[in-house]
């Protein structure tokens, strides 16, 4: 579990994104240390369909001001910062990744909302949080590499209230060929550990949860990535997902094309309450 663990924060940490995304910022003609949430929108949400995805996935999850939300693999803040932003809520945000929870924290400072939000290292299948503790949780393209899928969905329901929402976007397997690398997510096949529709009912229904939604998003995913295609004829714009994913983005983002494109993979939204 551990070399798993280490393979995964080696994928996506890279020392220098801060710095990426204060070039990026200037290129675009903004100051990095004078920034709002909506400044980052291009870079920060580092999943199919951005923040018109988050803003959907939110819609289904009824969160109040009042509410204390978790965000499980929270990446770089965006999500939470969006959640935070449109329901005034409390969002603790947790990831693998220590060079995402350090940008995590600068970029949320750096918008003035550090005071309600929070960012900490830890592992989604070992929370360091009380039984009950949180009215809803979020989980964003988290799971694909993560393997002890039960782990996972056993630790959000020990740590949501009874009927709470936990929220699911990931992208999901729907046919058995295999996968081009690199992804987004993972290097290769060893770290990446992608589900079918028919198995994630199952877990979630073993782990305590009652799915009340859920949402096929193939078409929208091949409509996204050909906006952000590296074979069109633009160039990148200076802020998106490309900062985030490093040198080898355009690669990535070819894979993946090619298998939303072959049928092999699709994002889905599960919306599951905990059961009381």
């Amino acid at each position: 579990m551990q070399a798993q663990n280490e393979n995964i924060v080696r994928h996506y940490q890279n020392g220098d994104l801060l710095a990426r995304i204060e070039t990026g910022l200037r290129a675009a003609g903004l100051d990095p240390h004078a920034i709002s949430a909506a400044d980052l929108m291009p870079v920060d949400e580092f999943h199919i369909g951005g923040r018109e995805m988050t803003l959907r996935i939110l819609g289904h999850m009824k969160i109040k001001a009042d509410d204390h939300v978790l965000d499980i693999g929270c990446g770089i803040g965006g999500a939470a910062r969006t959640l935070a932003g449109a329901a005034g809520c409390t969002v603790t945000g947790i990831d693998l990744t220590p060079e995402y929870i350090d940008v995590a924290r600068e970029l949320t400072r750096r918008c003035g909302m550090d005071e309600r939000l929070h960012f900490k290292v830890a592992n989604a299948c070992a929370l360091p949080f009380a039984d009950n503790a949180f009215d809803g949780a979020m989980t964003l393209h988290v799971a694909m590499n993560i393997k002890d899928r039960a782990a996972l969905y056993d630790e959000a329901a020990r740590v949501l209230k009874p009927g709470a929402i936990l929220a699911i976007y990931d992208v999901m397997r729907t046919n058995d060929e295999a996968l081009e690398y690199p992804a987004p997510w993972a290097t290769n096949a060893k770290t990446s550990f992608l589900k079918r529709p028919d198995e994630m009912r199952l877990l979630l229904d073993n782990a305590g949860f009652d799915l009340l939604h859920e949402e096929d998003h193939g078409e929208t995913a091949r409509a996204f990535f050909q906006t952000i295609s590296p074979d069109t004829a633009a160039a990148p714009p200076p802020l998106g997902v490309h900062v985030v994913m490093g040198a080898d983005a355009p690669l990535k983002i070819r894979n993946t094309m090619k298998n939303l494109n072959a049928g092999r993979m699709a994002p889905v939204i599960m919306i599951a309450r905990k059961r009381s």
